[in-house]
């Protein structure tokens, strides 16, 4: 007796099990999106570089992973990181100019600009 093929609701539950497994991961992924596109962007930018260090580094590639990530972080990290630093010791000058800007307000315009062809009017309007 040879064996049955499968049964289209046995095909239909399995195909729904694969598609439900691939949903809950895409779920699961979505928090690390934004990090996982960093990462390759880094990655693909750097590649050719990598690579050229390998090369003189007798081709061996834990070395010349190590050099490429203490280069990222020099390159990278650390001008953020300064970068922030410096926001976080000059906030309260920050709060001080944007509550400063709050307070301008642009001034009306001047009279000949009631004079200008196409906009003159509307300028003035406003």
């Amino acid at each position: 007796m040879a064996p049955q093929p499968p049964g289209l609701v046995r095909t239909v539950l399995a195909l729904l099990f694969v598609v439900g497994l691939i949903a809950a991961s895409a779920w699961i992924l979505y928090p690390f999106l934004s990090a996982v596109i960093w990462a390759t962007l880094l990655v693909v930018s750097t590649w050719p570089l990598m690579r050229q260090v390998q090369a003189r580094l007798w081709g061996r590639r834990t070395p010349a992973v190590l050099v490429m990530t203490a280069l990222v972080l020099v390159v990278v990290i650390a001008p953020v990181a300064l970068a922030v630093s410096t926001i976080f010791q000059h906030v309260d000058q920050l709060v001080d100019r944007v509550q400063t800007g709050r307070l301008l307000s642009v001034p009306p315009p001047p009279e000949w600009a009631h004079a200008l062809p196409l906009v003159g009017e509307n300028l003035s309007r406003q």
